[in-house]
């Protein structure tokens, strides 16, 4: 079974569970729907139901709390993006984060697209299942992090690389500057619903619709754009046979 989820409050879909916004609301949402649907599983199969968030105690055991038959097949995450540059620039630099979260650039490893790549376009849905947490205080030398800043959960082919972030970028200078490292798409939940996913060994992706490019005209841009990247994202969905 694929599991269908979105942010909710004003980006919800008549056939996605909303699992909130942000960072922080969707990891939490996406465990409580994942708990919440072994439960369901369980009880149908007559098999004992988890012990809940409480009794995990590490990692190893987070996945084996839901059992293959009581789990989804594939998470997919839908919702809007913010574009980072406008047009088509030369190649970009892929990202390499070192262990302590400062950024450096990988001058060696260019995007495979290259300068042929398509310029992304407002209200077009893209595919991302590499997926970032790079804030703006990154772009500097002055902040590091030894959290994770990076998940990739589809090494097959390539799809457009997100970042996620509890803040949204209104500049385009700063834009600019995470295009430069290779970042494309911005989406506040994305990197949370990725990494709840691996956590618990689901396939997962995340389709997103762009509403604006990350300028002082973002909001705006979003408000105007948002009706239609939903109908949009309803009907991709239905063209795939999703819903």
């Amino acid at each position: 079974m694929t599991l269908i989820v979105c942010a909710g409050r004003n980006e919800n879909f008549r056939f996605a569970k909303s699992i909130g916004v942000g960072l922080v609301e969707a990891s939490a949402g996406l465990c409580e729907l994942l708990f919440k649907f072994n439960a369901v599983a369980s009880k149908n199969s007559g098999a004992k139901n988890v012990r809940g968030v409480a009794g995990i105690m590490d990692e190893q055991s987070v996945a084996s709390e839901l059992s293959v038959a009581n789990k989804p097949d594939k998470i997919i995450f839908i919702g809007t993006c913010g574009l980072y540059q406008k047009g088509d620039k030369k190649g970009l630099n892929a990202l390499n984060l070192s262990e302590n979260g400062k950024i450096k650039e990988n001058l060696g490893a260019k995007n495979r697209a290259g300068e042929n790549q398509k310029p992304l376009k407002l209200l077009e849905i893209y595919e991302s299942a590499h997926c970032f947490n790079v804030e703006a205080s990154k772009l500097t030398n002055d902040f590091y992090s030894p959290a994770e800043c990076e998940i990739n959960l589809n090494v097959s082919y390539e799809t457009k690389k997100c970042n996620s972030s509890n803040y949204i970028c209104t500049d385009e200078n700063v834009a600019a500057r995470f295009a430069d490292l290779g970042l494309e798409l911005e989406n506040m939940e994305s990197f949370a619903v990725l990494s709840v996913a691996k956590r618990f060994g689901i396939s997962a992706t995340c389709f997103l619709c762009a509403t604006n490019f990350c300028d002082k005209n973002a909001h705006q841009s979003f408000l105007q754009n948002h009706a239609q990247a939903k109908k949009n994202l309803e009907h991709f969905l239905q063209e795939k046979n999703l819903i």
